[in-house]
């Protein structure tokens, strides 16, 4: 089943609690009938109220389930040592996650993804200022 955001989710239940054909509800939103149904079901069984006026969709009604296994090590210092990390040391851009978490002390997964999304914008934040500077 592709994932769609909240807001989609939310509008495709609207359109079916007034009534919209399920043909209408595909072309305005590109969700297939069945994932109306199962997206409707799952409302239902958190509690929506079909019958209630003005229509109440909340957030928990259409919200995924949450993820099984364990979750990640993402923590705030450790994001923040990371991003410390790459803005001073002038060759922290050449770093692999693995040496940063090496000389950190933390683990590779601790490192992660996150961390290389701010540090992306970090670069990305210094490329502009030294941009704006040679102007």
């Amino acid at each position: 089943m592709p994932s769609y955001d909240l807001a989609t989710r939310a509008q495709a239940l609207t359109l079916k609690m007034l009534n919209f054909s399920n043909d209408d509800i595909t072309s305005i939103t590109g969700m297939s009938k069945q994932t109306v149904w199962r997206y409707m079901d799952r409302a239902i069984e958190r509690g929506l109220d079909l019958k209630a006026r003005p229509i109440q969709i909340l957030n928990h009604h259409v919200e995924d389930d949450p993820k099984p296994g364990r979750p990640r090590k993402k923590r705030p210092e450790n994001k923040d040592a990371v991003v410390t990390k790459v803005r001073t040391d002038r060759f922290g851009r050449e770093k692999s996650c693995a040496n940063i978490a090496d000389e950190l002390g933390l683990s590779e997964r601790e490192v992660g993804a996150e961390e290389e999304e701010e540090v992306v914008e970090v670069e990305a934040e210094e490329e502009e200022v030294v941009v704006e500077a040679e102007v």
